[in-house]
């Protein structure tokens, strides 16, 4: 009777250590078993995932509103440009009072990282303020597509080349020292340009000739030569200004200094102003403003 009693005590005391032993490993298996199993693939994954986000992400190294920007692949830019030019009367060289509006969207899109296509349509409206032609409005259209190719970049320093074909078509109705209501021309322009950044500042050089494909009703130019030297600063993460210059032979030099501001990345808005020095005429002056977004 004793050793039964012996028997039921030992198997009392016993019996719950060994099920709070079972008990407390079954809770630990179950604690990290789903830890160790779920972890492992969310650190795979995220290894994986990381460079194939790093690659898509590649930014140039100009800002969208520098003149050596241009969209990588599969990458494109949208362009706005309005302007308004003032030309101040002048008696002494018969130059009439004049004010001209001019519109300019443009849309490029890199099929590869060095080849880029794009295109442009324009409107220019200039109105007669003084003189004989007062109040006479010359309407004029354009349209441009071209390539953009990038030829090297050598320790930083971009070549870049391009061609366009354009074509111009004006209308006069009232101008009266004008022989013909109407005119068209239509050419070629073809450019070379260089630029490297240097920390803050991006200088850059651009040489362009144009020529026509056929004229009409004495709207020709031939075959002329322009330059455009320019110069980007990077102002502010937010902020640049771009100043250059373009001047054609034995035509017309154009001065221009343009505030960009990014509120984004892949968008910039552009302020500026410009004057104009003809080879004859007064100095033209007046404003711009315009936009560009990357998509």
């Amino acid at each position: 009777m004793k050793k039964i009693l012996l028997a039921l005590l030992a198997s009392a005391v016993i019996s719950p250590a060994v099920a709070q032993t079972a008990y407390s490993q079954n809770r630990n298996i179950y604690r990290t078993r789903p830890q160790q199993t779920y972890a492992q693939p969310t650190r795979s994954a995220y290894q994986t995932r990381e460079p194939a986000v790093y690659k898509k992400d590649t930014k140039s190294k100009y800002k969208l509103g520098n003149p050596l920007y241009r969209p990588g692949e599969h990458k494109g830019v949208v362009t706005g440009d309005i302007s308004y030019t003032r030309t101040p009367k002048n008696n002494s060289i018969g130059q009439d009072a004049a004010g001209t509006w001019d519109v300019f969207p443009t849309v490029s899109f890199g099929l590869t990282d060095k080849l880029v296509v794009g295109a442009s349509a324009g409107y220019n409206r200039r109105e007669y303020k003084s003189g004989a032609n007062k109040k006479a409005k010359i309407n004029a259209y354009r349209t441009n597509v071209g390539i953009s190719y990038q030829l090297a970049s050598v320790e930083g320093i971009d070549f870049n080349t391009g061609i366009a074909a354009y074509y111009e078509y004006y209308r006069d109705g009232k101008r009266v020292d004008f022989p013909q209501k109407n005119g068209h021309r239509s050419g070629t322009d073809l450019n070379f340009q260089i630029g490297k950044k240097i920390q803050n500042f991006t200088p850059s050089f651009t040489i362009g000739f144009l020529s026509d494909f056929w004229t009409t009703r004495g709207y020709q130019t031939n075959t002329t030569t322009y330059i455009n030297p320019a110069l980007y600063i990077d102002l502010h993460e937010q902020v640049g200004l771009n100043l250059d210059y373009t001047s054609f032979v034995h035509g017309s030099a154009t001065y221009r200094a343009v505030l960009d501001f990014y509120p984004q990345s892949n968008a910039v808005l552009g302020f500026g102003v410009f004057a104009v020095h003809p080879t004859t005429n007064t100095n033209n002056y007046g404003a711009l403003a315009n936009f560009k977004f990357g998509f």
